[in-house]
C-alpha cells in the first residue's frame, strides 16, 4: 500500500463517472479544482458528484479547491493572439490607445509601471516571451522583446523577483470560498502567497463561511520562499508550485529549494504537495520522458506527502494512465532499498502530543508492529505521527468526517470513522477489527495504539499501548 498521495486535477478529460471511478481504482486519493478555469457553481457541482460516486463505491476521497488568487494578466488582444519578434519594441498599458507606433499589450493590473523599472525583466506566458523594460512613462510600460513568440488574450504576466504589495486574495477569490463551502471541500489552496498574513486573511474567510478546510500555502513567488519560515508556521499545508515559481526564482536553484521546502514542511508536521509538470509529456503521449520518472522519484525520496497532476488529468488523452504510471512509480520507490522512511527527532521541550507521536513510531519499530493505530478527534494526532514517517501505516480512527476526508492527503494514513468510544477496551477491540478489514496486519501480528485519555476530551495524546492483532 503506497504511502505517499495522489492529487488529480479534475477537468474535461475526466469528466465521466466511469473514468472518475478508475481513477479511484489507480490510486488517486485527492481530486483538485482549479478556479481559474471554468465556473465556480460547476466545480461545486462535480465535487459533490465525486463525493457521491466515492461515498456509494466505499472510498474516502479529498477534495481540494484550488483558488485563482491575483495572478497577473494580459487583457483580450483584438485578434486573440498577437505575434512578437525579437528586438521590436511594445508597449504594456492598463488603458491602451492607437496613438503609440509600437504594439500595445492590454494589461489588467493597473499599477504594472509603479513595480518595474528600466533594465528589469517580464515574462509573459509561463515564461515562453521575454521581455526588458527599457521606460517607464505614466501607466505604460516599454519593453524590447528579448525573446519573441505567439501571445493569447490573457496570457499570464510575472515579474520575477518583484515583491508585490497587493494580498492574495482577490474578491472572486473570496466568492469561490463562500461557493466552495457549499461542497465541503477538504482543503483550500491559496495561490500567490507572499507573507504570513495572507493565510491568516484566508483562514478568516473560510471561518465565517463555515467551512472546516484545511488552508494549503501555494508556493509560487520568491517572496514565500524568503518568508517560508513564517509562511509554513501559520498554513495548515505546502504546495510547491513548480511552474510559476520556476519562473520567480533562478531555474537551476529550483531543486534543492523544493527538497529544502519539502524537509522544512515535514519538520513542522504540515503536508506538502510537489506539484507542476511531473508527467507533463503524458498530456500527449502515452509514456512519460525517463527525466519524468526520475522526477516523480526523487519527489517521493524526498519525502512528499502528495503529487499532483494538472494537465495530465484535467486535459490530457491519457488520464488514468497517468495516474498508474506515478502510482507504479510511488510503489516501486518505497519498496526499494534506497527508500529512507525519514524521522526528525523532537527536542526535550516540544509539547506532550509529539513527544509521544515520536516515541509510538519508535516503539512500532523496535518491536517489528505492522501498524500504528491513532485514535484522533482533529486529526492532529495522526499528522504528529505521519511526520515521523513511520515505516508503518497509520490506521486513523475519528468520529468526524471531515477529519477523515482532511486527512485523505496526509502521507501513510489511512482514515477511518467510527463512533466516540466508552472505554479503551473498545478502542483495542475496534483496532483489531479495522485492521483486519483492511487487509493492514494479519493475526498475531503486533501493533501499537495511540490515543488519549480520559476518553472522549479533544487535544489529550497521551498513551501508547502495544498489543497484537
Amino acid at each position: 500500500m503506497k504511502r505517499t498521495k495522489i492529487v488529480a486535477t479534475f477537468g474535461p478529460a475526466i469528466d465521466d463517472d466511469a473514468v472518475l471511478l478508475r481513477m479511484m481504482d489507480e490510486g488517486v486519493d485527492v481530486f483538485r479544482f482549479n478556479f481559474s478555469h471554468s465556473d465556480p457553481q460547476t466545480h461545486v457541482r462535480n465535487a459533490l458528484r465525486i463525493r457521491k460516486l466515492a461515498r456509494e463505491s466505499g472510498r474516502n476521497i479529498t477534495l481540494l479547491q484550488d483558488l485563482s488568487g491575483p495572478k497577473l494578466r494580459l487583457g483580450d488582444l483584438p485578434d486573440g493572439t498577437l505575434r512578437l519578434s525579437d528586438g521590436e519594441e511594445i508597449v504594456l498599458s492598463p488603458s491602451p490607445s492607437n496613438d503609440d507606433n509600437s504594439k500595445v499589450l492590454p494589461v489588467q493590473f493597473a499599477r504594472l509601471s509603479s513595480f518595474v523599472s528600466p533594465g528589469d525583466r517580464i515574462l509573459l506566458s509561463d515564461g515562453k516571451i521575454h521581455l526588458e523594460v527599457f521606460k517607464v512613462s505614466g501607466s505604460d510600460v516599454y519593453a524590447v522583446v528579448v525573446k519573441g513568440g505567439e501571445v493569447s488574450s490573457r496570457a499570464g504576466i510575472n515579474l520575477p523577483g518583484k515583491e508585490l504589495d497587493i494580498t492574495a486574495l482577490t474578491d472572486k477569490d473570496v466568492r469561490d470560498i463562500e461557493i466552495g463551502s457549499e461542497a465541503g471541500f477538504d482543503w483550500v489552496a491559496l495561490s500567490f502567497v507572499q507573507r504570513a498574513s495572507d493565510v491568516e486573511l484566508a483562514r478568516y474567510y473560510l471561518k465565517i463561511s463555515g467551512s472546516n478546510a484545511r488552508v494549503v500555502a501555494k508556493i509560487e513567488k520568491s517572496s514565500a520562499v524568503k518568508r517560508f519560515d513564517d509562511i509554513v508556521n501559520v498554513a495548515d499545508g505546502i504546495m510547491i508550485a513548480r511552474g510559476d515559481l520556476g519562473l520567480e526564482i533562478p531555474m537551476e536553484e529550483l531543486p534543492v529549494i523544493q527538497k529544502r521546502i519539502i524537509r522544512k514542511a515535514i519538520y513542522k508536521g504540515k503536508p506538502v504537495i510537489t506539484a507542476t509538470q511531473m508527467l507533463d509529456s503524458m498530456i500527449h503521449n502515452p509514456t512519460p520522458t525517463r527525466a519524468e520518472v526520475a522526477d516523480v522519484a526523487n519527489a517521493v525520496i524526498d519525502g512528499s506527502d502528495a503529487l499532483m497532476l494538472s494537465g495530465e488529468t484535467a486535459i490530457g488523452r491519457y488520464p488514468v494512465d497517468a495516474v498508474r504510471m506515478m502510482r507504479r512509480v510511488i510503489e516501486e520507490v518505497e519498496s526499494s532499498e534506497e527508500y529512507r522512511y525519514l524521522s526528525s527527532r523532537p527536542e526535550w521541550e516540544r509539547e506532550i502530543d509529539e513527544s509521544v507521536a515520536y516515541s509510538a513510531c519508535e516503539l512500532a519499530n523496535l518491536s517489528n508492529a505492522r501498524v500504528i493505530v491513532a485514535f484522533t478527534f482533529s486529526g492532529m494526532t495522526a499528522i504528529n505521527i505521519a511526520k515521523y514517517r513511520p515505516r508503518q501505516m497509520v490506521l486513523a480512527i475519528t468520529p468526524n468526517e471531515w477529519v477523515v476526508r482532511m486527512l485523505g492527503m496526509v502521507w501513510g494514513v489511512k482514515p477511518s470513522i467510527a463512533n466516540v468510544l466508552e472505554s479503551f477496551e473498545d478502542m483495542v477491540y475496534l483496532s483489531r477489527r479495522r485492521i483486519v478489514q483492511n487487509r493492514l496486519a494479519d493475526v498475531g501480528d503486533r501493533i501499537v495504539i495511540v490515543a488519549g485519555l480520559p476518553l472522549k476530551i479533544p487535544g489529550i495524546t497521551n498513551l501508547i499501548h502495544i498489543t497484537e492483532v
